[in-house]
């Protein structure tokens, strides 16, 4: 049976590749005067996992990096994300849950009984 480290790993490059894209259609949105992702889409970005993703974004497409109404809310939702994610591995942790347990197993160690 997998471990959890490769479903972890998923899911961030899934979360960061999906917020790449949105940064770059936002800027290709703006650079031709069309309708544009939200500002909040683009800040639960940060909130799911993907601010990797958006701070490299907005450095390499020159997208946003300047807007301090848009960094300041996008920095809060990564320090929020940081620490929801450190929260839950605690819990984990505690758990018996590590990125080497088999799925299998983590159901059986979540019970809260």
């Amino acid at each position: 049976m997998t471990a959890l480290a490769p479903v972890v790993a998923a899911s961030y490059v899934v979360s960061n590749t999906g917020t790449v894209f949105l940064f770059f259609y936002d800027k290709q949105q703006a650079v031709q005067r069309k309708w544009r992702v939200p500002e909040r889409t683009l800040h639960c970005t940060a909130l799911a996992g993907g601010w990797i993703g958006g701070w490299i974004a907005m450095q390499k497409f020159h997208h946003k990096s300047r807007k301090a109404e848009f960094v300041l809310p996008y920095a809060l939702a990564t320090a929020v994300n940081i620490v929801g994610t450190a929260t839950l591995a605690l819990f984990l942790k505690r758990r018996g849950i590590n990125l080497n347990t088999k799925l299998s197993d983590v159901g059986r160690l979540l019970r809260l009984s």
